[in-house]
């Protein structure tokens, strides 16, 4: 994913996950010391599919690396949405 930006700036990113067990273990195993914030969860109850985080972008881009090999997550940054393409 090639839109992500190198640095140490923190940014929102969404990660998708095909199996909603393997994202609810992802986030089970995150370290308060990992520099990654859990923001938010989306999905029913028990089957959230989609984590919303606050990380740097060089870790956002580090996990990005990782998933690329598992095909099991998809992140990608989280960008306000708009009606119709407007301000």
């Amino acid at each position: 994913m090639s839109s992500m930006s190198s640095g140490k700036a923190t940014g929102r990113y969404i990660v998708r996950a095909v199996d909603p067990a393997r994202l609810s273990e992802f986030v089970q195993n995150l370290r308060p010391d990992s520099g990654i914030e859990l923001l938010d969860l989306i999905g029913p109850p028990g089957a959230q599919h989609t984590a919303v985080l606050a990380m740097a972008s060089d870790t956002a881009k580090a996990l990005e690396l990782h998933f690329s090999t598992s095909n099991q997550f998809t992140i990608e940054p989280d960008r306000p949405l708009s009606l119709f393409g407007g301000a």
